[in-house]
């Protein structure tokens, strides 16, 4: 932290759970979180929440360089079930969208781009299943009507005909696959804020995350890491090749 006050000159440490840098009309702020931004249950939606937020004070009319760097964990689970080779299909999905605002909006003054998705994930397990054979018996049943109970009996005289058809004279219970995928990944992302007024500016990382699932045997998770937030101040070039934003 000294080393950080030294390199920048006027730096006040603010009080902050995130670790915090700013300064009165300074060129640099950062704002750095060392815990869990956050921590969410399966298949729970969430956003735009505010994890991180810096005050700058530009002197005069400037650019900002702003970036976002998160851990960002996705976790998807299906498990598909099936016999008699029945087909199954399960699929699981997150998402997790990065946006930046200045003084509580994106649109003026511009920040761009609006929103970043740092990551995306859609799980799909289809399967075709036989089934676990766990006992069988060669039997013919009848109905109380007198005719076979069913069509593997369509000849039998009451009597056990000595072939087993799985489908009918056997126990078979479910075949499971179950696929469980665990990502944790660091991103980083600048955004640039264009044509900022003199004064004081907050900063904020805002994130929103989304999950589905097609059914209770599948389920997505998504959360966050740690992060940090760093604003810098430029001056882009007027020869043309400055900040565009298409």
């Amino acid at each position: 932290m000294r080393k950080l006050a030294y390199a920048f000159a006027a730096v006040a440490l603010v009080g902050l759970s995130a670790g915090a840098w700013a300064g009165s009309a300074s060129k640099f702020a950062a704002a750095i979180s060392e815990t869990t931004l956050v921590a969410v249950a399966a298949d729970t939606d969430f956003g735009p929440t505010k994890i991180l937020d810096i005050d700058i004070k530009t002197a005069n009319k400037k650019d900002l360089l702003i970036g976002v760097s998160l851990e960002t964990s996705i976790l998807t689970r299906t498990k598909a079930k099936g016999k008699n080779g029945s087909a199954d299909s399960e699929s699981a999905s997150g998402a997790i969208t990065v946006c930046v605002e200045v003084d509580g909006q994106n649109s003026d003054p511009d920040v761009a781009p609006d929103c970043v998705t740092f990551d995306k994930r859609v799980q799909t397990l289809n399967t075709v299943l036989g089934g676990v054979i766990e006992s069988c018996e060669d039997t013919c049943t009848f109905n109380d009507n007198g005719t076979p109970s069913n069509s593997a009996d369509d000849f039998c005289d009451g009597e056990p005909d000595g072939i087993i058809t799985v489908a009918f004279e056997c126990v078979v219970t479910d075949e499971e696959i179950e696929l469980i995928l665990d990502t944790m990944s660091a991103h980083h992302f600048n955004f640039v804020a264009r044509d900022l007024g003199p004064g004081d500016h907050e900063i904020s990382i805002l994130v929103s995350g989304t999950t589905g699932n097609s059914s209770t045997d599948s389920s997505a998770t998504i959360g966050i890491g740690q992060g940090s937030l760093t604003v810098e101040e430029v001056r882009a070039v007027n020869d043309g090749t400055g900040i565009e934003f298409n």
